[in-house]
């Protein structure tokens, strides 16, 4: 399969399709998928594998589209199915990879628009861990629902692109990660900028818990403690930096200093998403 796909014979959105299908079949044989129609015909195993060959000549990315919109499979959510069957449409631009990128990488990756999707063919790789993962699937599939909840909805999408564009300026900046010493925040910031795919309202919030955590830590404080004056004067620098960086309205500047006093609420959520849809869009956080 991945010979067809190096010479070309095969697109990435079918290379990927194939490798998640023929690894449910070789992990639960006849129970690897389920049909949402009864009067579809019965997934059958080897008349899958025997249709699905990539080597037709024409005819796999419709098939591939009928089978995968057709049938739950086993031990997925139907976002991965989703997820494959937009991308072989041409709807969602994901970047199929051979390895797995450092978290700057996939910050990079969403800035311009798009999420890595990992596949590891090579044998024995593809049966070993992959940082929390337990083989290549689960690998595999785990960035596809990162894909549906980076793509799976407009307005969100442009949220998050605009987040993580932020996110890539500040960094540049040396402002994400003010404290490099830190190696328990710069595992949280890299968690931030590659695998937490949510409204940015919370990832603002995360950013925020994160930065507190860190201070106090500075301060021989556990999270239960509060900052010293200090350390809230440190705080409240840093967001006035980010805001600054963000070239954020005194509005939106207001709204986050509003973290630093733990006083934030809906209004200030509303005014955060406002201001990142301020080119387009209509707000969707109540």
């Amino acid at each position: 399969m991945s010979q067809h796909w190096k010479r070309g014979r095969i697109t990435d959105a079918e290379y990927a399709s194939l490798y998640f299908i023929y690894w449910q079949i070789a992990l639960h044989g006849r129970a690897f998928a389920a049909r949402r129609n009864r009067n579809d015909p019965k997934p059958d195993p080897d008349h899958w594998l025997e249709t699905l060959s990539p080597g037709q000549a024409t005819g796999l990315t419709p098939l591939l589209l009928t089978r995968l919109e057709s049938f739950q499979f086993k031990g997925v959510i139907p976002a991965v199915a989703r997820a494959l069957a937009a991308w072989l449409r041409g709807s969602w631009p994901l970047t199929l990879l051979e390895r797995i990128p450092d978290a700057h990488e996939v910050l990079v990756f969403q800035v311009q628009g798009t999420r890595p999707v990992t596949l590891l063919a090579g044998y024995p790789r593809l049966l070993q861990p992959a940082l929390a993962r337990a083989n290549g699937l689960d690998f595999m599939t785990h960035d596809l629902e990162h894909a549906c909840k980076f793509f799976g909805d407009e307005t969100l999408h442009r949220l998050q692109h605009r987040f993580f564009t932020l996110l890539l300026r500040a960094d540049a900046r040396g402002l994400l990660n003010p404290w490099p010493g830190d190696a328990v925040f710069a595992s949280h910031i890299d968690y931030l900028v590659s695998d937490m795919n949510t409204h940015p309202v919370h990832g603002l919030r995360y950013l925020s818990a994160n930065l507190i955590d860190c201070l106090l830590r500075q301060e021989g404080k556990n999270s239960r403690q509060i900052l010293s004056a200090a350390g809230e004067a440190t705080l409240r620098h840093q967001w006035v930096q980010l805001a600054g960086c963000w070239q954020f309205s005194s509005c939106a500047e207001a709204a986050l200093l509003k973290l630093v006093s733990d006083s934030f609420t809906a209004t200030e959520a509303r005014t955060l998403e406002k201001e990142l849809l301020s080119m387009s869009g209509q707000a969707i956080f109540h």
